[in-house]
C-alpha cells in the first residue's frame, strides 16, 4: 500500500496536477456545464472562495485520521460513480446531477475551482511539479485568450509567469488548453528547469 501511494505522489510531483484535467470523470459534467453556461450566461448567485477546496481537504484528512477510513472516499462523486459500476444506480448520479447543476446555474467552474478536495490535494503535490506551463513574455500580448479558455483561469497571472518563465501554480492542471488558443505561441510545454525567467532573459 505504502509502495502505491509513493508511486503515485512521485508521479503528480513530476506531471502536475493532471489527473483533474486529463483522468477525473467529472471533467466530462463540468466541461459539459461550462459549455452551456457560456451560451446561456447565466450569473453566479454567490461568491466563494477558492481557498475553501483547501479546508474541505483539511477536514476530509483529520477526519480519516479520526475515523480510520478514507472520509472523503464516502462522499466522491467520483467513488459513487465506481461504485454503482457494480452495485447498480443509486446516489452516484444524484451527485453528479448536483455537480452539473451547481456548475451551470450556481457557481462558474464551482466543483473543481472551488470545492473538490482531490484537486486542491493535487495541486499541493504539483506546486513544485517539473513539467510546466512555459511562458515567453516577449511574444505576449496579453490578448486574454488564454485565460478565457483556462478552468483556472486565476493561474495565468501574466505578471507572475513572466517572472518565472512559467506557470508556477500548482492550482494549474496542465491541460494544456492553452497553448492552441495562444495566437502568439507564447505558450507550451516544458521541464521547470527550461523556463527563462523574465530578469534572466533581459540580461546582456
Amino acid at each position: 500500500m505504502l509502495t502505491g501511494a509513493a508511486v503515485i505522489l512521485v508521479f503528480y510531483a513530476v506531471v502536475g496536477r493532471v489527473f483533474c484535467a486529463w483522468v477525473c470523470p467529472m471533467n466530462l459534467v463540468t466541461d459539459f456545464a461550462a459549455w452551456l453556461r457560456n451560451r446561456l450566461n447565466p450569473k453566479n448567485l454567490f461568491v466563494l472562495s477558492r481557498t475553501t477546496r483547501y479546508w474541505i481537504l483539511g477536514m476530509a484528512l483529520l477526519l480519516s485520521v479520526l475515523t480510520g477510513v478514507a472520509a472523503f472516499e464516502w462522499v466522491s462523486p467520483i467513488s459513487m460513480l465506481h461504485r454503482e459500476l457494480i452495485y447498480g444506480v443509486g446516489m452516484g448520479l444524484t451527485a453528479v446531477l448536483g455537480i452539473f447543476i451547481f456548475d451551470l446555474l450556481i457557481l462558474k467552474h464551482g466543483w473543481c475551482g472551488h470545492l473538490c478536495p482531490l484537486g486542491a490535494f493535487y495541486g499541493l503535490l504539483g506546486s513544485r511539479a517539473a513539467i510546466r506551463v512555459r511562458f515567453d513574455d516577449a511574444s505576449c500580448t496579453r490578448c486574454g485568450e488564454c485565460a478565457r479558455v483556462c478552468p483556472e483561469p486565476q493561474v495565468l497571472n501574466l505578471k507572475q509567469a513572466a517572472e518565472r518563465g512559467m506557470v508556477a501554480s500548482g492550482a494549474c492542471t496542465n491541460c494544456g488548453r492553452c497553448l492552441p488558443a495562444c495566437p502568439e505561441d507564447s505558450l507550451d510545454f516544458a521541464w521547470r528547469w527550461q523556463a527563462v525567467p523574465q530578469a534572466t532573459r533581459r540580461q546582456p
